[in-house]
């Protein structure tokens, strides 16, 4: 699943791409039980310029000139496809979107319902945004005591709850426990002030790092060879990396089940309660 870091890269290619641009054609693939919520208004994007792509934790918000937010959730296996108009293209997309110099926009492999078209004064109150807790690059070290404080259970449940910090998952999740030193199935009551303290200041450049590194290659397509994008596998040092040596100490990287998720860490690095 893209997090934070693979939306935030994509969405500065969107920016550096598409900003400014002027929407001739949208088109939904419509079928399933399902649809986008605002499908019907869909025709009022003919003629609007996007004047910006905004970051919702993980989601991409596209706002266009007439008061319209295109919200975009990629979930587990979306992808954003951006491609000079008339390329042949073989896969269909759920949302194709065509801009004034032939610049085509598309979002593959999501269902309708991840998909949102709403009026942008209603952008903070829609459900998926609404419930969201601090941006994890924004976060403050009272947010982040204050969430500790909420949560119960294995510290890593913390950083994928979406209500306590908005854009990370579960591999950037092992990766902050990693820089921090932290077994990622110590409790929330166990942590000390310290664990505590390096597990804050690990949030912002465990993300950071990766974002300045390009990490998006797996979620964006047909960009051809656009530079500095980078496949987020190459970056984990633990996560996705079971048996394979820790580049700290080399001690064999270890995966355990975490409410249904792969979980990986450094049994030497990080022991559990320090």
């Amino acid at each position: 699943m893209p997090e934070l870091p693979e939306i935030e890269v994509t969405r500065r290619v969107l920016v550096e791409r598409l900003r400014g641009k002027r929407l001739v054609d949208a088109w939904l693939k419509r079928e399933g039980k399902t649809t986008m919520p605002g499908v019907e208004r869909l025709p009022e994007l003919h003629g609007a310029r996007l004047d910006e792509i905004e970051r919702r934790g993980k989601m991409l918000v596209l706002l266009f000139s007439n008061q319209l937010a295109l919200v975009v959730h990629l979930m587990l296996i979306g992808r954003i496809a951006l491609f000079p108009g008339g390329q042949k293209i073989p896969v269909e997309p759920r949302l194709r979107l065509g801009f004034e110099d032939g610049e085509e926009l598309e979002v593959r492999f999501v269902a309708a319902r991840s998909l949102a078209l709403i009026p942008m004064e209603e952008l903070d109150h829609f459900p998926a945004i609404a419930k969201q807790g601090p941006d994890a690059l924004e976060l403050t070290s009272a947010a982040f005591e204050h969430a500790l404080g909420k949560a119960r259970g294995p510290i890593k449940n913390v950083f994928m709850e979406q209500q306590h910090m908005a854009g990370v998952g579960n591999a950037y999740a092992d990766e902050i426990l990693y820089e921090a030193r932290v077994h990622p199935m110590t409790g929330v009551n166990a942590l000390s002030p310290d664990d505590v303290n390096r597990l804050y200041a690990a949030v912002a450049p465990v993300l950071r790092r990766a974002i300045d590194l390009g990490a998006a290659e797996e979620y964006v397509e047909d960009l051809g060879p656009l530079e500095g994008i980078t496949s987020k596998g190459e970056l984990m040092r633990v996560h996705n990396r079971r048996g394979k040596p820790c580049p700290a100490c080399g001690t064999r990287v270890q995966m355990k089940l975490l409410k249904g998720r792969n979980t990986f860490f450094c049994p030497s690095c990080q022991h559990p309660g320090t």
